[in-house]
């Protein structure tokens, strides 16, 4: 069974100018633990992935695999990356640890079994993932062979699937999130779906009238024989002017404006949104669309009054502090991470994604394409994910496994693409 670990206590960090002499000591000792905080995981953190137990890991040996082919033909979403990379250190028998965050940080594995985090260098083996959209159109055209992916083929990518005549493979893996992130000063705990989708449509939705003509059967209104008439045009009423939620206010939080940050079109995170929440709603979109996973995060961290979103595995376990503005003698003084939400009063942690009382969940995704022989590694590992063994490397990577997940009230289009 996976570990649930707790959500990770959000701090602040204050440099004072001056202290007085007899209390020298205590604060070069205070200042020693601040910057130790700084450079690495806070001891509330949640544990980085490690690897999964002996008999888990000769299971994957056995099938022969070669570590080197995998770290060059496997890519997907940002957040599966400590996923994909747990995989490599399996067969490589590394424990693998976090590198130092910029803020946001990856797995990796040092071969010289150094300790994390690591820095950032070149001797590090990890998979630098492409992002779900870039993934989606290098499997299809044949530059990797197999992708883990926030969520399934947008409309663009199923548009090349069809031109290149090249069905993909999907199907879940692991069980994540998507959540809404506000800043750590915003005293918002909680939004509905119905609040959510007010502060994130555009700034008026005018409803009507509506006008048209419509078949009535006046034989049947008029209790005579005769054919169906068409009505001449009616008018009905118009519809309310929909009014965005602009202000903090309005949902119970501090009089200052909302600025809801969205993504770039085929990014994972924008086709969440818009299939988990808004649907066939219209979205709020221009003024502050971002490119890349950590952009929300930086944009919600530095400005108290922004709101967005990403994935519960992502925020949790990938970023953690956020350089801010300089400080006293150059420093940087780091900012906390955006915190996460609350929807329809149920807060995103492993247990309610697991026990299915998040509203907002979404699988991981393994694709692979439909052709690939059966005895392609591809196929093979695809293959071993879904078994006990590779559900225990999904538990120790920190997702919840798609096996002890409740299942989705509708499953959507997983399987092969047309």
């Amino acid at each position: 069974m996976m570990r649930l670990a707790p959500e990770p206590a959000t701090t602040s960090r204050a440099r004072k100018e001056a202290v007085q002499p007899s209390r020298d000591r205590l604060a070069i000792a205070v200042m020693a633990m601040l910057l130790t905080a700084t450079t690495h995981a806070p001891a509330d953190e949640p544990d980085a992935p490690r690897l999964p137990d002996a008999e888990v890991r000769q299971s994957l040996h056995a099938m022969n695999l070669d570590d080197r082919e995998l770290l060059r033909r496997i890519n997907g979403s940002t957040s599966a990356q400590p996923l994909m990379t747990l995989i490599i250190a399996a067969l490589q028998e590394r424990e693998p640890g976090w590198t130092l965050p910029q803020p946001q940080r990856l797995l990796a594995i040092d071969p010289q079994g150094g300790a994390p985090p690591y820095p950032h260098s070149r001797r590090l083996r990890r998979i630098i993932p492409s992002g779900t959209h870039r993934a989606y159109l290098d499997l299809i055209e044949g530059r990797i062979d197999f992708a883990l992916t926030a969520r399934e083929p947008s409309e663009d990518e199923l548009a090349l699937v069809a031109e290149h005549d090249q069905p993909l493979d999907v199907q879940p893996v692991a069980m994540d999130a998507f959540v809404f992130i506000v800043h750590p000063d915003n005293p918002v705990e909680d939004l509905t779906l119905d609040e959510i989708r007010g502060i994130f449509r555009p700034d008026a939705i005018q409803g009507g009238p509506v006008r048209g003509r419509f078949p009535v059967d006046r034989a049947v209104q008029d209790g005579n024989v005769g054919e169906p008439q068409v009505a001449t045009q009616i008018e009905l009423e118009p519809l309310p002017v929909q009014q965005r939620i602009a202000n903090w206010t309005e949902v119970g939080g501090e009089d200052m404006p909302i600025r809801p940050i969205t993504r770039d079109r085929n990014s994972g995170s924008q086709q969440l949104m818009i299939k988990l929440v808004m649907q066939d709603r219209p979205i709020i979109a221009g003024r502050h669309v971002v490119h890349g996973m950590l952009a929300p995060i930086g944009g919600v961290a530095t400005d108290p009054g922004a709101i967005s979103y990403s994935v519960h595995y992502y925020r949790r376990y990938m970023t953690t502090e956020f350089p801010g503005q300089p400080g006293d003698a150059g420093h940087r003084r780091p900012l906390p991470a955006p915190r996460m939400i609350a929807v329809d009063g149920v807060h995103p942690t492993p247990q309610t994604i697991a026990d299915g009382t998040y509203p907002l969940r979404e699988p991981v995704w393994v694709v692979i394409r439909e052709d690939t022989p059966a005895d392609h590694w591809a196929r093979r590992l695809r293959d071993w994910l879904f078994s006990n063994q590779g559900q225990q490397l999904v538990a120790a990577s920190g997702y919840v496994p798609i096996d002890e997940a409740a299942p989705l009230p509708e499953q959507g289009s997983q399987g092969q693409t047309p």
